[in-house]
């Protein structure tokens, strides 16, 4: 996010601290706020697994305040966290007045995107061989074992 939009909000009445471990909305919540994280940080998670930790600047649950679906990550505070909510009223109050927000929160929103994807196409650890391939291994010496074992009892 642009640092003029942080330095904006940093010092408004609605930023709030909250405690460590607090949780600003879990996974398929309906979408009633967005934030901005003034200070600290804030861990998004996806089951138990951490998939961004979001600085100061950084926007999150937007996603959910745009297209109106459930929440699809949880978003819980690290120490020293302060943010700013803002409503689906003050979102569309910003966008309106200021259009280098709105291009903001696509950024960001792209970005995440783009991180996402990252992700995924990231190559994964080698597959394990079958099980059935590595038991014909196995047999094939004991196969030859038994040839050379025959082979004995014919001389």
């Amino acid at each position: 996010m642009d640092s003029l939009h942080l330095y904006l909000f940093r010092d408004l009445p609605e930023v709030v601290r909250v405690d460590k471990d607090h949780v600003l909305f879990r996974h398929g919540d309906p979408a009633e706020h967005m934030y901005v994280v003034i200070e600290g940080a804030v861990d998004l998670l996806i089951g138990d697994a951490v998939v961004e930790t979001s600085s100061p600047g950084a926007f999150i649950g937007e996603l959910a305040l745009i297209d109106n679906a459930p929440r699809s990550a949880t978003a819980v505070a690290r120490p020293g966290a302060r943010i700013f909510p803002i409503d689906q009223d003050k979102f569309r109050t910003l966008v309106q007045q200021s259009p280098q927000f709105a291009i903001d929160v696509m950024r960001a929103i792209a970005d995440r995107l783009r991180r996402a994807n990252a992700r995924m196409a990231a190559p994964s650890r080698p597959a394990r061989k079958p099980a059935k391939k590595t038991a014909r291994k196995a047999a094939r010496p004991a196969a030859k074992s038994k040839k050379k074992r025959a082979g004995r009892g014919r001389r």
